[in-house]
Protein backbone atom coordinates (compact mmCIF):
# COMPACT_ATOMS: atom_id res chain seq x y z
CA UNK A 1 0.00 0.00 0.00
CA UNK A 2 1.60 3.49 -0.64
CA UNK A 3 2.24 5.74 2.13
CA UNK A 4 -0.28 8.85 2.62
CA UNK A 5 1.09 11.77 1.99
CA UNK A 6 1.46 14.19 5.42
CA UNK A 7 0.38 17.87 5.45
CA UNK A 8 1.98 19.50 8.22
CA UNK A 9 0.74 22.50 9.72
CA UNK A 10 3.52 24.73 12.47
CA UNK A 11 0.73 26.22 15.64
CA UNK A 12 2.42 28.61 17.33
CA UNK A 13 0.83 28.80 21.08
CA UNK A 14 0.35 32.25 22.94
CA UNK A 15 3.01 31.28 25.71
CA UNK A 16 5.42 31.41 21.98
CA UNK A 17 5.85 28.14 21.81
CA UNK A 18 5.49 26.33 18.16
CA UNK A 19 4.13 22.76 17.78
CA UNK A 20 3.63 20.71 14.86
CA UNK A 21 0.41 19.02 13.73
CA UNK A 22 0.39 16.60 10.51
CA UNK A 23 -3.07 15.83 9.03
CA UNK A 24 -2.84 12.50 7.03
CA UNK A 25 -5.07 12.53 3.62
CA UNK A 26 -4.75 10.98 0.21
CA UNK A 27 -5.87 12.71 -2.73
CA UNK A 28 -9.47 12.28 -3.43
CA UNK A 29 -10.31 11.36 -0.17
CA UNK A 30 -12.05 13.49 2.51
CA UNK A 31 -9.97 13.47 5.98
CA UNK A 32 -11.83 14.20 9.38
CA UNK A 33 -10.29 16.50 12.21
CA UNK A 34 -10.62 16.43 15.50
CA UNK A 35 -11.71 20.05 17.36
CA UNK A 36 -8.33 20.50 18.44
CA UNK A 37 -6.84 20.00 15.14
CA UNK A 38 -9.38 22.35 13.49
CA UNK A 39 -8.66 25.08 16.25
CA UNK A 40 -4.95 24.48 15.33
CA UNK A 41 -5.50 24.74 11.41
CA UNK A 42 -7.70 27.99 11.28
CA UNK A 43 -5.25 29.63 13.96
CA UNK A 44 -2.24 28.39 11.72
CA UNK A 45 -3.88 29.78 8.39
CA UNK A 46 -5.14 33.25 10.14
CA UNK A 47 -1.34 34.02 11.22
CA UNK A 48 -0.35 33.21 8.15
CA UNK A 49 -2.64 34.75 5.98
CA UNK A 50 -3.93 37.71 8.25
CA UNK A 51 -1.41 38.35 10.45
CA UNK A 52 -3.40 37.76 13.71
CA UNK A 53 -4.24 34.72 15.94
CA UNK A 54 -7.11 32.37 15.38
CA UNK A 55 -8.76 33.59 19.14
CA UNK A 56 -8.37 37.15 17.74
CA UNK A 57 -10.06 36.07 14.34
CA UNK A 58 -12.68 34.74 16.44
CA UNK A 59 -13.17 37.42 18.14
CA UNK A 60 -13.17 40.06 15.81
CA UNK A 61 -15.25 38.15 13.63
CA UNK A 62 -18.15 37.41 16.50
CA UNK A 63 -17.39 41.25 17.23
CA UNK A 64 -19.02 42.13 13.63
CA UNK A 65 -16.01 43.81 12.70
CA UNK A 66 -15.56 41.69 9.09
CA UNK A 67 -18.27 43.13 7.16
CA UNK A 68 -17.10 42.69 3.77
CA UNK A 69 -15.17 39.03 3.12
CA UNK A 70 -13.59 40.56 -0.02
CA UNK A 71 -12.04 43.38 2.06
CA UNK A 72 -9.07 41.73 3.28
CA UNK A 73 -7.02 39.23 1.03
CA UNK A 74 -7.14 35.90 3.21
CA UNK A 75 -10.06 36.79 4.65
CA UNK A 76 -12.07 34.52 2.83
CA UNK A 77 -9.53 31.78 3.58
CA UNK A 78 -9.72 31.93 7.40
CA UNK A 79 -13.73 32.66 7.04
CA UNK A 80 -13.91 29.00 5.54
CA UNK A 81 -12.42 27.47 8.42
CA UNK A 82 -14.57 28.88 10.55
CA UNK A 83 -16.42 25.14 11.02
CA UNK A 84 -13.50 23.24 11.86
CA UNK A 85 -12.66 25.54 14.87
CA UNK A 86 -16.73 25.94 16.47
CA UNK A 87 -18.54 22.74 17.62
CA UNK A 88 -21.04 21.51 16.05
CA UNK A 89 -24.01 23.42 17.38
CA UNK A 90 -26.85 21.21 19.28
CA UNK A 91 -29.94 19.94 17.58
CA UNK A 92 -32.15 19.46 20.41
Amino acid sequence: MASRPRRTTETRHSEGRSAERSIESTPGEGCELSYEQGTALLDAEARRRLGMSGDEFLRRWDAGEFTDLDSRPGLVAVWLLLPFARPEPSRD
